[in-house]
């Protein structure tokens, strides 16, 4: 199945490979966001803000078992030593506890990683319910006929057990390295995803790419779009967000682990959560998108 344009792809991301190894020590880091293209979302002209209690909680060591066996520590230290690096604690909408260790500030962007396909799943879920998506039973191949999944279904996608291959590993050919840095994330997941014929568990980020995909096809608008019409223009960020994507040219989300926003920002997505889809009175996922997720 490979096309002539993902043979040129290919020759990018060599290259691209080549620039994030060596510009990161070979390593993934919290803010090697900065390597990447990336879609800014903007802060809210009138923020949400949790309440401050008067009880706010402190600690100066910490108990721990290692290896069987209790242990004690430094609080600060320990969370210093163990690249902690924002630690939140929210009660009845009021921050017990807020801090921030190794450089890290309040308003210091995080890379969420994986916490992202979190989002993503938000958004089928929302998508379902707006009438985009019909149901997460529908047929991956009613979406994308093109790559012919003929077993797999939505709800595969999301649970991760689709059956599709992936090999793990931070080599360039191994599909979790050209998943991370690819220059054409969507052309990729066209090119080389293959149905089984078998549904097995599997965590691995093809799934998302083609989640993406279908968010594409059926909203008509970008991933980030999406995202920040239903979302995060909702929940009164306090501070500016990103959503990082393959590259400048195809500009597609890097919606496995692509994600950077602040920590007390993020909280209001858990918080959403906690109460069942509501924010300040509006229903921003309904009880039915959240069951579907």
């Amino acid at each position: 199945m490979e096309h002539n344009n993902y043979l040129v792809d290919k020759k990018n991301y060599i290259h691209t490979y080549l620039s994030y190894m060596l510009g990161n020590r070979f390593t993934v880091a919290y803010n090697d966001y900065q390597f990447f293209s990336t879609k800014k979302l903007p802060l809210d002209d009138n923020p949400y803000f949790f309440k401050e209690s008067p009880n706010k909680l402190e600690f100066s060591t910490l108990e721990y078992l290692h290896k069987g066996k209790k242990r004690m520590a430094d609080f600060k230290q320990f969370m210093e030593n163990t690249g902690t690096t924002a630690l939140l604690i929210i009660k009845n909408d009021a921050v017990l506890y807020e801090d921030y260790f190794n450089g890290h500030k309040r308003d210091t962007p995080q890379k969420l990683f994986s916490i992202t396909k979190s989002f993503i799943s938000a958004l089928i879920g929302i998508a379902i319910t707006d009438g985009y998506i019909k149901s997460v039973d529908d047929f991956v191949s009613s979406y994308i006929p093109e790559l012919k999944l003929r077993n797999i279904r939505i709800k595969h996608l999301l649970q991760m057990d689709a059956g599709i291959k992936f090999k793990e590993g931070h080599f360039p050919w191994r599909d979790e390295a050209k998943v991370y840095l690819y220059p054409n994330a969507r052309q990729l997941a066209l090119t080389v995803v293959e149905d089984t014929n078998d549904t097995f568990f599997h965590y691995n980020d093809y799934h998302l790419l083609l989640l993406g995909i279908i968010l594409e096809r059926t909203t008509g608008k970008s991933v980030t779009a999406f995202f920040y019409e239903k979302i995060w223009s909702q929940l009164g960020m306090e501070f500016p967000g990103f959503m990082i994507v393959d590259s400048e040219k195809h500009s597609f989300e890097k919606i496995e682990s692509g994600l950077v926003m602040t920590a007390i920002d993020l909280a209001k997505f858990g918080s959403l959560y906690l109460k069942n889809g509501e924010w300040e009175g509006k229903q921003i996922i309904s009880k039915i998108g959240l069951k579907n997720q």
